[in-house]
């Protein structure tokens, strides 16, 4: 089988067209079952597309693929990374080199021309959610979104969506939280931006 084919996938977004306001607020609520309802979802899908709160139905049809009749362990080259779907490259190569700050917020505003960074200590504007990044420097990237009540929320990779940190406290900063993991040690706080609620505006990972 081509697995060039396999891996191409098709641009992740809302379809909503609507921009009322009133409507705002749906889609970021803290919903870890919306992730975990079936595997191929949750094998399928990480910590970007959490944040941006994004479940990719061909994404999740190409894993049951890949599970199934590849036979394959896992379904983490399907996971999205920011920058793909715009076609940057990182500084160094993709998977598992040179993770920067820098280069990752460039990456996420290339994918998604509405996310904007907000100002210190700003709320975001309406329609709009928080969400945070860090990195294991040279290695990898994480991200989390807050939820409604102010606390944090996250995905490991393709595993499930916790509130808590590494230190199983519930994450009221992903700034001041333990983001050292047994997997990573995200020990870099890059900051916050502000994501769009599907139904106001598109967003997209690849």
């Amino acid at each position: 089988m081509d697995l060039s084919k396999l891996f191409s996938i098709n641009p992740v977004y809302n379809t909503s067209k609507s921009k009322d306001s009133k409507l705002c607020g749906v889609n970021s609520k803290y919903n870890p079952s919306k992730w975990e309802q079936n595997k191929y979802i949750k094998d399928s899908h990480n910590c970007y597309a959490y944040a941006l709160n994004d479940i990719d139905e061909d994404r999740v049809k190409k894993c049951k693929q890949l599970l199934t009749t590849e036979n394959k362990t896992t379904c983490l080259p399907l996971r999205p990374s920011p920058g793909r779907y715009s076609n940057y490259k990182m500084k160094g190569k993709m998977e598992g080199k040179k993770y920067t700050c820098k280069g990752l917020e460039k990456n996420i505003i290339a994918d998604n021309k509405y996310i904007y960074r907000p100002k210190k200590n700003e709320d975001c504007k309406s329609c709009y959610y928080k969400i945070a990044y860090a990195v294991d420097p040279g290695k990898s990237f994480h991200f989390y979104r807050q939820n409604h009540d102010k606390t944090w929320s996250h995905k490991e990779g393709g595993l499930h969506v916790k509130t808590k940190d590494a230190s199983n406290n519930i994450i009221t900063d992903p700034k001041t939280a333990d983001r050292k993991y047994s997997y990573a040690n995200f020990s870099q706080f890059c900051g916050y931006l502000c994501v769009p609620e599907n139904n106001y505006k598109k967003t997209y990972s690849k």
